[in-house]
C-alpha cells in the first residue's frame, strides 16, 4: 500500500512539474486581438506593466485598445507603456518614441506603424524606404485605427 502510495505521489509530482514547464513556453498574447507574440515579432510589439498588465501584438493594436479606454487607464498606458525601437530592438517610452507609419513594413496586423528612439533614426529610414510618414506620440493616437 506505501509503494503504490510512492509511486502515485511521484507520478503527481511529474505530471505536475510538466504542466508547470508548459505554461513557462507559453507565448504572450495580445490583449487587443489574442494573437501570440514571439520574440521574432517582438520589434513591433508595446507593454505595460504598470497597474494590470497589457501586451500588444503591434503598436496599431495597442493604440485601438487605447482608445477604448477611460481617461485614467490611458493616461496610466501614455505614461508606463513601452514600445521596441525598430532598429535595435531596445525598449523605448511610447511617448519618447518617434513612429513611421505606411513605409512598406509590414507589422503582425498589418497597422504598418514602427517605432523608432529617435526622430533622426526614423527620418533615416523614411529616406532610406523612399516613403513613410514620421508621427510624434501625440501625432498617433489621434489615427483612426480600424
Amino acid at each position: 500500500m506505501r509503494k503504490r502510495f510512492l509511486i502515485f505521489a511521484v507520478l503527481i509530482l511529474l505530471i505536475s512539474g510538466i504542466t508547470v514547464h508548459a505554461a513557462e513556453k507559453k507565448l504572450p498574447a495580445c490583449t487587443n486581438c489574442g494573437m501570440d507574440i514571439p520574440d521574432n515579432l517582438k520589434k513591433f510589439s508595446v507593454i505595460q506593466r504598470a497597474g494590470k498588465k497589457v501586451i500588444f501584438c503591434d503598436i496599431g493594436c495597442a493604440i485601438q485598445w487605447r482608445a477604448k479606454q477611460c481617461t485614467s487607464i490611458q493616461m496610466t498606458f501614455d505614461g508606463a507603456a513601452k514600445t521596441y525601437d525598430y532598429n535595435t530592438g531596445e525598449p523605448v517610452s511610447m511617448q519618447d518614441a518617434v513612429y513611421v507609419k505606411d513605409s512598406g513594413v509590414e507589422t503582425p496586423m498589418g497597422f504598418g506603424i514602427i517605432a523608432f528612439k529617435s526622430k533622426a533614426d526614423a527620418e533615416s529610414f523614411i529616406k532610406k524606404a523612399g516613403k513613410g510618414k514620421l508621427l510624434t506620440y501625440d501625432e498617433l493616437i489621434q489615427l483612426n485605427l480600424q
